[in-house]
């Protein structure tokens, strides 16, 4: 991947990781309108999707967390793979690596591509 296509993605990883992370921190607090985890980083995707415009719309995000490995969580399919997990231990700060989905524009269906995001700011992506 050449460096402006990294860097525009990294650019859309830290601005979605800032939105997620206060709304999952508002959910935490009591001060967000979520009702579930699932919904609280639904309401950041949307917010960040709302603030973009050219290719790095999220479709999708999966987590993968420090204290349950392996464990993903992910926002579109609104379910966890390990249904025994209580969702405090699934906090911002627990976030081990993430993967995003992104799509061309807000109505496209499929994936254009996806990042593998690490918190040493190592980003591996792949086209669709």
């Amino acid at each position: 991947m050449n460096s402006a296509n990294k860097a525009k993605y990294y650019a859309a990883y830290r601005s979605v990781t800032q939105k997620v992370n206060v709304e999952l921190t508002n959910f935490y607090a009591g001060d967000s309108d979520a009702k579930n985890y699932a919904m609280a980083v639904k309401i950041a995707v949307d917010q960040y999707n709302k603030s973009v415009t050219g290719e790095t719309y999220v479709s999708d995000i999966q987590f993968s967390y420090i204290n349950r490995i392996p464990f993903i969580f992910s926002i579109s399919q609104s379910y966890a793979n390990n249904s025994q997990s209580p969702e405090e231990l699934m906090r911002p700060e627990n976030i081990k690596s993430m993967v995003i989905y992104y799509k061309k524009s807000l109505n496209s269906n499929g994936y254009a591509c996806y990042c593998e995001v690490y918190p040493n700011k190592k980003i591996v992506y792949h086209s669709m």
